[in-house]
This record gives structure tokens, C-alpha cells and sequence, in this order.
């Protein structure tokens, strides 16, 4: 029974130990971040980071420079188009209908009637006209 007791008395001492070491780490954390709260630590390890992420792409312009420029001219001629899309198709649009109505009157042949009674007036062939604003079901 001796032994009994004096194991319950080890393991008491163990698990006051433990306790105290908890309790501190636990008040030391807390005093870290009262020093320096949550939002702050977030804040320094994204700009951190972000530093980082500045370092390597200014790297990477200076060995590229082509590159860069060619990708932001694509990636402006982009925005451009998307911001001015209406205007666009409706210039292309018309554009389109201005080049029919050519082919039209280019593929037109008149055809000169001659003396005898077979031919009249000439009949002018023309294409159909484009298809426009077909929804496809």
C-alpha cells in the first residue's frame, strides 16, 4: 500500500508540473498577443509574403522584358475589347453587312438581251442573305 501512495504522490507531482508548464506557456502566449494581437501577426506574415511575391516578379520582369510588355499589351488589348464590346460588334456588324451588299452587287452580271425572242430581260442572280441573330436550339 506504501507503494501505492508513493506512486499517487509521483504522479501528482507530474501532473502539477505539467499543469504549471501549460499555465505558463498559456499566460506567455497570452502576453504575446496582447503585445501584439492576432490581426497584426496576420497582417506581418501576409506582407511578408507578399514581399516576397514582389521580389521574385520584379526578378522575373528584369530577365523577361519582352515577355512582360507583350503579356500586358494583350492583357490591355482585352480589357479594351471587353469595356467597349457593344460599340464593337455593332461596328462589325455593319462592317459585315457593307461587305455583302459588295459581293452582291460585284457578283451581279448583267446579261445583254439579244434580238431573238428567247431572251428578255436578264434575271440578276443574287445570294442569299446572311443569317442573323439565329439561336441555336
Amino acid at each position: 500500500m506504501a507503494d501505492l501512495k508513493d506512486r499517487l504522490r509521483e504522479d501528482r507531482a507530474m501532473r502539477d508540473a505539467a499543469k504549471s508548464l501549460v499555465t505558463n506557456d498559456i499566460a506567455n502566449l497570452r502576453g504575446d498577443l496582447d503585445e501584439k494581437g492576432l490581426a497584426a501577426r496576420f497582417a506581418s506574415r501576409m506582407k511578408e509574403g507578399a514581399e516576397g511575391v514582389v521580389e521574385e516578379s520584379t526578378a522575373f520582369a528584369k530577365e523577361n522584358p519582352k515577355r512582360v510588355s507583350s503579356g500586358f499589351a494583350i492583357g490591355l488589348g482585352l480589357l479594351l475589347a471587353w469595356i467597349f464590346r457593344e460599340p464593337l460588334a455593332k461596328f462589325l456588324d455593319q462592317l459585315m453587312l457593307r461587305h455583302w451588299d459588295e459581293m452582291q452587287t460585284s457578283d451581279q452580271i448583267e446579261v445583254e438581251p439579244e434580238n431573238n425572242a428567247e431572251s428578255g430581260a436578264a434575271e440578276l442572280a443574287s445570294p442569299s442573305p446572311p443569317i442573323r441573330n439565329r439561336r441555336h436550339s
